[in-house]
């Protein structure tokens, strides 16, 4: 990694809606950082109150803000959400620091009022394509609000992070100046290709991110299913966090799926390589909604990484990544047909997983690894404060 030594070395406040315990972007960055002699403190949002509030990671302080409230459910922005706010704007008054690296939607309001009361340099590192595309009904006028304010206080950051081409367009037809895409892709040194038989000859087909509507959980869980008691030797290993409003029909399809599920809940980010390990499948599948038709998932890159062929649906830039490097299966309708298909295709042939496997960690090692994206980060920071403010 390179590192600039001629740079500033930095304070810099990281504000972020988690409790980073599985967020790898934010991770990765804060790393980065920290090995080029920049100070990171973290500010996390512990919905459960389950983690310690006070944490040292591999040099990256993190200090949590206890405050209960669902995942997944949108009332919660209208109470818990500025109290929220609050906290985090307590913390950047009292706190001395350069920088204020506000991750999501939801930080920016608080990052970008105090940063740019304090004459400090704001980030905005937008994650997602459309922040709370999945809000129906009444609640609908939350995703159009959050548009506005989005598309006002974009333009108001010194820089402005995105994790796919699309986003980029984005946000330069939203007339921000500085835009720089950071793409999400795994550490180099963090996966390794295990060519070992991983399963004594079960087949294990896993799924690792959070679980959600519109994801095509069900249907995954089905075809399984209905692969194992015709006598195929599989296991299907889901692995993340669930949404609240998703919890209960997703422990109905748990009881549904029996013996061929194993269920795992959220692990720290550092753990997940030997979960893929595990792997001789990764499945990702997102039905086509507004809030999923541009997402890049970091679930593909991750399985490259590991040397695991993919299933996965047609959505951002996948079929373009999954063709060009041979890598997988692309299934343009994840209907329960389609998935079963592609399912007994792969688990039939152990030849041709071998090979999308190897061709996906070729390309990772080549060019979807951290490498090139964190030296734009640090150059994106050097320049930024450089800038005159």
């Amino acid at each position: 990694m390179p590192k600039i030594d001629h740079m500033k070395k930095l304070m810099v406040i990281m504000l972020l809606t988690n409790p980073f315990n599985s967020d790898s972007r934010v991770y990765k960055e804060a790393k980065t950082l920290v090995k080029n002699g920049h100070s990171v403190t973290i500010f996390a949002w512990d919905r459960e109150g389950k983690y310690q509030k006070k944490e040292e990671i591999e040099g990256i302080k993190i200090r949590r803000i206890h405050l209960r409230a669902p995942y997944g459910l949108p009332f919660y922005l209208l109470f818990i959400i500025p109290i929220l706010w609050a906290k985090m704007m307590f913390h950047l008054f009292r706190e001395d620091y350069d920088v204020v690296h506000c991750h999501d939607l939801d930080t920016l309001i608080p990052g970008c009022l105090a940063g740019k009361l304090k004459r400090k340099k704001v980030i905005y590192d937008a994650h997602e394509p459309l922040y709370y595309g999945h809000f129906h009904g009444p609640f609908k006028m939350i995703t159009y609000a959050a548009g506005i304010i989005e598309r006002y206080l974009c333009r108001r950051a010194d820089q402005v992070f995105v994790t796919s081409p699309y986003q980029y367009k984005k946000y330069k037809t939203y007339k921000v100046a500085n835009v720089v895409e950071i793409l999400n892709y795994p550490e180099l040194t963090c996966f390794a290709r295990n060519e070992e038989k991983r399963n004594n000859g079960m087949v294990i087909i896993g799924r690792i991110g959070r679980i959600e509507e519109h994801m095509g959980i069900e249907e995954i869980i089905e075809s399984v299913k209905y692969l194992g008691r015709i006598k195929y030797n599989i296991k299907l290993m889901l692995l993340g966090s669930v949404y609240d409003n998703y919890r209960s029909k997703f422990d109905q399809l748990l009881i549904r799926g029996g013996k061929y599920v194993e269920y795992i809940r959220p692990v720290p980010y550092q753990d997940i390589p030997k979960y893929y390990q595990k792997m001789d499948i990764s499945i990702m599948l997102y039905k086509i909604t507004e809030n999923n038709r541009e997402i890049y998932p970091i679930k593909l890159f991750e399985s490259m990484a590991a040397g695991v062929p993919v299933i996965a649906s047609n959505v951002g830039g996948t079929k373009n990544i999954i063709m060009k490097n041979k890598c997988g299966i692309i299934i343009d309708d994840p209907s329960l047909v389609n998935i079963t298909g592609a399912l007994k295709r792969l688990i039939n042939d152990g030849v041709a997983r071998g090979e999308y496997g190897g061709n996906g960690r070729k390309a990772f090692e080549k060019e979807y690894n951290w490498g090139s994206e964190e030296n734009k980060l640090i150059n994106a920071y050097e320049g930024m404060i450089q800038a005159k403010a």
